[in-house]
């Protein structure tokens, strides 16, 4: 077991990194709260072979999943399956847990 502590995060980008590789090289997924400003746009990227979990806990915007338009404010959880193409507009500031599994996807941030 793991505690991933808020004071050891790894603020990289938009996101603060709790758990990757980097930290635990066993880690069988990748932990981040991302956050994204009112206005943003965030592309299409697609995960060939990785499952991410989106956690709102902050804000509200449309998520495109696939083609769908999906409404989403503080609360909403969404799962988007492996090589599946999404994209974020962000109509108010957005603050999200994002997960993947496995880890991978959470290092482009990094660039």
């Amino acid at each position: 077991p793991m505690v991933l502590a808020a004071k050891d995060a790894k603020p990289d980008g938009p996101a603060r990194i709790f758990l990757d590789k980097s930290i635990s090289p066993v880690a069988p997924l990748a932990a981040s709260i991302v956050q994204v400003p009112a206005g943003a746009t965030l592309p299409e990227p697609v995960h060939a072979h990785e499952t991410e979990l989106l956690y709102i806990l902050a804000g509200s915007g449309t998520l495109t999943v696939a083609g769908n338009a999906l409404p989403i404010t503080a609360t909403s959880v969404v799962q988007i399956p492996p090589d599946t193409k999404h994209a974020l507009v962000a109509t108010e500031a957005l603050r999200a847990l994002q997960i993947y599994t496995p880890a991978g996807p959470e290092q482009r941030v990094k660039q």
